[in-house]
């Protein structure tokens, strides 16, 4: 409905983490979640003609559970989510 892919990160506090499973949800990017403790990190790279997003769940010791890539020109009203 929005013309644009929209994302969204959940992360934990640093202790924060459960063992519960995950919810069911159709819209998850991931087939999977993360529920031990984490922290999120956002990533920007590459130049002006390609930038990307990285989104990222983390483990206190640096471990990346889930992480996602994404171009930032495909989050644009109309843009190819493959751009």
């Amino acid at each position: 409905e929005l013309g644009y892919p929209l994302y969204e990160v959940t992360a934990s506090g640093l202790n924060s983490g459960s063992d519960r499973p995950p919810e069911p949800n159709r819209y998850r990017a991931l087939e999977t979640s993360y529920s031990g403790d984490n922290f999120g990190l956002l990533r920007i790279s590459g130049g002006a003609d390609a930038p990307r997003l990285g989104l990222e769940i983390r483990t206190p010791e640096g471990e990346r559970p889930l992480e996602l890539d994404v171009s930032l020109l495909s989050l644009r009203f109309g843009a190819d989510e493959n751009e």
